[in-house]
């Protein structure tokens, strides 16, 4: 398992919290809680994306690319295959900045990029 977190340029610092990165193998199942931060991220699968079981016991596959809002109740996430994923940590305030929906509407949501930005998604999982 590699995790690594890395901070942003200056430039990008009042949006951007952090970045992290994540490398797992597909050797036996991987089970991580996710706690509630109040912090929103942006997320990309570029091998087999995380299963997402909710407090509730609601289970879902996560896209590929992913805004997850504030989340108030844990959430466990699992694979049994590689995982590669690079995520934006981003500043509490930062997807007012940039959504076209209220912020509201994502709290404990991971809701697909090509949802909300078709376009500008299709050119992201390109690169």
């Amino acid at each position: 398992m590699s995790y690594q977190i890395y901070l942003p340029s200056p430039s990008l610092s009042n949006f951007i919290k952090y970045y992290w990165h994540l490398e797992l193998g597909a050797a036996s199942t991987h089970v991580e809680r996710v706690i509630p931060s109040g912090e929103p991220q942006l997320i990309f699968h570029y091998k087999t994306p995380f299963c997402e079981v909710s407090a509730h016991q609601k289970v879902q596959h996560q896209p590929l690319s992913l805004i997850c809002g504030q989340h108030t109740v844990y959430r466990d996430i699992t694979s049994t295959e590689a995982v590669g994923v690079l995520a934006a940590v981003l500043q509490p305030y930062a997807l007012s900045v940039f959504m076209p929906k209220p912020i509201n509407d994502f709290t404990n949501l991971g809701v697909a990029l090509e949802h909300i930005f078709p376009h500008e998604n299709a050119e992201l999982q390109d690169q």
